[in-house]
């Protein structure tokens, strides 16, 4: 049951928070329009982990390399 649970909570659209936009200059993070006060935490802290990760950056730098 314990791995049951892990899954679930691994597929669970509340721990996500938003969608991550790429092809722009910045990170970018749209909550889902039904978002509660729970979710919308998740969706922050998606925004902060994806920003201190500079993916971003990470990316440009990436496809810069495929021309």
């Amino acid at each position: 049951m314990p791995s049951i649970k892990k899954f679930a909570k691994s597929m669970d659209y509340k721990e996500y928070g938003g969608a991550l936009f790429l092809g722009v200059k910045r990170p970018v993070v749209k909550a889902h329009g039904s978002s509660d006060e729970y979710l919308f935490y998740f969706t922050i802290k998606q925004a902060e982990k994806f920003a201190k990760s500079k993916a971003v950056e990470v990316m440009k730098e990436e496809f810069e390399k495929t021309k």
